[in-house]
């Protein structure tokens, strides 16, 4: 069953991508809100600790380019690119 259900949320990204990278961002905050309040209830300010967070998770746009190509889906979506690509060339 997990199979498949990869292959369903597979598909669903590549045909609602928006919908998808809404979702991903919606993760990525909730991830930082946890990690911050971890380090408030060590004594860190909101500020300080959204900050440190920040910094150790680096870059947020290359974190979800990385989450983007580990899917299956960033494959043929690839692929797509690249004979969209060629065919502008030719």
């Amino acid at each position: 069953m997990p199979t498949l259900r990869t292959i369903v949320d597979g598909l669903r990204s590549l045909f609602r991508k928006q919908r998808v990278d809404a979702e991903l961002d919606e993760e990525l905050r909730g991830f930082l809100e946890m990690a911050a309040e971890e380090k408030m209830k060590q004594g860190a300010s909101r500020k300080g600790a959204l900050r440190a967070v920040r910094l150790e998770l680096g870059n947020i746009e290359a974190a979800k380019e990385v989450v983007r190509d580990a899917r299956w889906e960033s494959f043929p979506e690839t692929c797509w690119q690249d004979l969209r690509h060629q065919r502008l060339r030719a």
